[in-house]
């Protein structure tokens, strides 16, 4: 009887600091305030990472763009989704993708260039609150995304069609597709689920209020009619959930490239065709195979440790690297 009063309080004691320790690591490497850890942290920083990154894209990127259009004649009409929307969206030459896909690829080095010159935080914190982007968890959750995500997306741009059947793929527009393509999502995912979700979070430290509100912007910069808007609303709001359950953006990063994929590729070889006015039953589709994917990924959360894995602390590192900066510039003086 005593001993086995002894092992019961003995793990309700083993429980409780489990308990502990798992409430510390959440609230240190919580993604959505995660910007705050950093000592350089002021509340005005990110508007100057998004003021360096909109001078980047508007000149530079914007000057990629332009000159290509200048360049090559197919990329004229290709750009024509800039200014009137899907119904000219280009994907299947090589001009189109690298004007509508590449055009927003190009935020990634951009983001990066942003945060290298105003020296806030490192990229890496855009990336996860778990040391940087993880490519292996990554990749398990592009499996999990095809199946939920991909597939279905697939099935019904088949069965529903509306394209006209010709195939407008070469072999190296359908190689730029499928490099930009990814890319282009996961440029997305690091401009709202990561650059917006984390300045809007390290302003209000309240997560809920960053997940809508990063997911309106990002609902504003698709040019949908009503069904459209609230399947990217929806979409929106999962991923920001998603993106702060995984401390991470691998996961919405997967689901985001295993959709647009899907409609991409289905463009090129002629089966469908894009327009702004979305289906309602396309609509309904989106919304529950995202959610299904959501719960799969909250589940493997509660489940398995694929989210808790720290890579690096870059917390640690760049605190103590701006420490000493401070200390040896006190010490001249």
């Amino acid at each position: 009887m005593y001993n086995e009063q002894n092992n019961n309080d003995f793990n309700n004691k083993e429980i409780q600091n489990n308990s502990e320790l798992q409430e510390t690591f959440d609230q240190q490497h919580e993604y959505v305030t995660y910007g705050r850890r950093f000592i350089s942290y002021k509340w005005y920083k990110p508007l100057l990472v998004g003021l360096v990154l909109g001078i980047l894209y508007l000149t530079i990127g914007s000057g990629a763009i332009y000159a290509l259009v200048k360049l090559n004649h197919e990329a004229v009409e290709a750009s024509g989704v800039l200014l009137s929307g899907y119904e000219n969206m280009d994907v299947s030459s090589v001009a189109g993708v690298m004007v509508n896909l590449g055009g927003l690829a190009i935020l990634i080095p951009f983001l990066w260039i942003a945060s290298k010159i105003v020296k806030d935080r490192p990229f890496s914190s855009y990336s996860s609150s778990r040391g940087g982007w993880n490519w292996k968890l990554f990749f398990k959750c592009f499996l999990i995304a095809i199946v939920i995500v991909g597939i279905p997306a697939l099935i019904t741009n088949l069965v529903e069609g509306g394209g006209d059947g010709i195939n407008r793929f070469t072999v190296l527009s359908f190689l730029a597709l499928t490099i930009m393509g990814p890319l282009q999502c996961i440029a997305e995912e690091y401009i709202f689920r990561g650059f917006f979700l984390q300045t809007i979070g390290s302003w209000v430290k309240i997560p809920i209020v960053a997940i809508v509100v990063s997911a309106l912007v990002f609902t504003a910069g698709h040019p949908y009619k009503l069904a459209g808007v609230i399947s990217v609303l929806v979409s929106g709001l999962i991923w920001g959930f998603m993106a702060k359950t995984t401390r991470g953006l691998e996961a919405s990063s997967a689901a985001h490239i295993a959709n647009n994929m899907a409609v991409f590729y289905t463009m090129g070889f002629g089966i469908v065709k894009l327009t702004a006015e979305i289906p309602v039953a396309d609509m309904i589709v989106s919304v529950v195979k995202d959610a299904v994917y959501l719960i799969v990924i909250f589940i493997i959360a509660r489940k398995t440790n694929w989210f808790n894995e720290v890579q690096a602390d870059d917390v640690k590192a760049f605190n103590e690297k701006v420490e000493a900066k401070m200390a040896a510039k006190a010490a001249k003086n």
